[in-house]
């Protein structure tokens, strides 16, 4: 919970000392390949043989071998600009949270005052099935909602036997995803064990100018964000009189029945068309302000073990 992803581009070549670490696992490669940590690719897809501050590469962890993992980007072409370096994190993975992140990005680059975030996941977990959410959920002025299943390879827009196992609302580069956090991770085959028979995850994809923050020094001003704040919990009540109030309870009845099928993102958007949404039907719904809490609460719970330099996974 808390921070999902973290992306951070600076200008700054990473150090020697950290190249000589490559250099390491490259040539050892050749003598015991069990032993290697990285993945190392020219930015064309060849391997390399060797890695310099100036060298422009992708190095990137392989699974189970180097922890806390990471992705690295060297000699980024960007329009009109120098070359940058890419770093990729997972911070929920860091087991010691902020102090792991410090440690890691001052043995890359050696500093992380230049260092800026050009996107951040923020995410919380609630103890529902997505379908519930699904049917409730908006967001005001987004306009794509997509539901999806997941598959081994790729998500796919389609309904899988367990029912519907997520949802995507609006686009980059402020998109929220919800999805079943227990299938995701039997996709993935980790354990679930220890997990509650029923988990979903809220995740923000926020990139560039929607970020909350702009710098790693700026961590702590997470604390007094909300990124859920936007959402809508909506419903209507189902007691239909259509004899004495047939007005109020055909809208009531065609927007109940629009949510169920399509969510109530694409029923709102439905039913807007002619412009009269906010005059003949949102007067009767009603918002559940206590799932927004308890998404804000597990949020916090997230980043405040991140940054007391604990793991914050799940």
């Amino acid at each position: 919970m808390g921070i999902d992803k973290l992306r951070l581009v600076t200008e700054e070549t990473v150090t020697p000392d950290f190249c000589d670490w490559v250099n390491q696992d490259i040539e050892r490669a050749f003598l015991e390949r069990s032993a290697r940590y990285l993945d190392v690719m020219q930015n064309g897809g060849e391997g390399i043989a060797t890695v310099t501050p100036q060298t422009p590469c992708r190095i990137v962890t392989r699974k189970k071998k180097f922890q806390p993992s990471f992705f690295i980007q060297s000699g980024f072409l960007v329009p009109k600009r120098d070359p940058v370096q890419i770093l990729e994190v997972n911070p929920n993975k860091m087991p010691n949270g902020r102090e792991d992140l410090e440690v890691l990005v001052d043995w890359i680059f050696g500093s992380a005052e230049e260092l800026k975030i050009s996107r951040i996941d923020l995410n919380a977990d609630l103890e529902a099935p997505v379908d519930s959410f699904f049917r409730c959920l908006r967001i005001p002025y987004k306009r794509k909602s997509t539901k999806y299943s997941e598959s081994r390879s790729r998500t796919v827009q389609v309904h899988g036997n367990c029912g519907i196992t997520g949802l995507v609302v609006g686009a980059s580069p402020a998109q929220l995803r919800v999805y079943d956090k227990i299938q995701e991770q039997r996709v993935r085959r980790q354990p679930v064990d220890h997990l509650p028979p029923v988990l979903t995850r809220f995740e923000f994809q926020l990139r560039h100018k929607k970020c909350p923050i702009w710098n790693l020094s700026q961590l702590e001003k997470l604390l007094d964000y909300k990124p859920f704040d936007s959402l809508q919990f909506l419903e209507a009540s189902t007691d239909y009189d259509f004899r004495t109030d047939s007005t109020s309870s055909k809208n009531r009845y065609l927007f109940n029945n629009l949510q169920k099928d399509y969510g109530t993102q694409e029923a709102i958007r439905i039913l807007n068309r002619n412009r009269h949404f906010k005059r003949d039907i949102a007067p009767f719904l009603l918002e559940q302000h206590t799932i927004k809490r308890e998404l804000q609460e597990s949020y916090l719970s997230g980043v405040r073990s991140f940054l007391s330099n604990q793991g914050a996974e799940i």
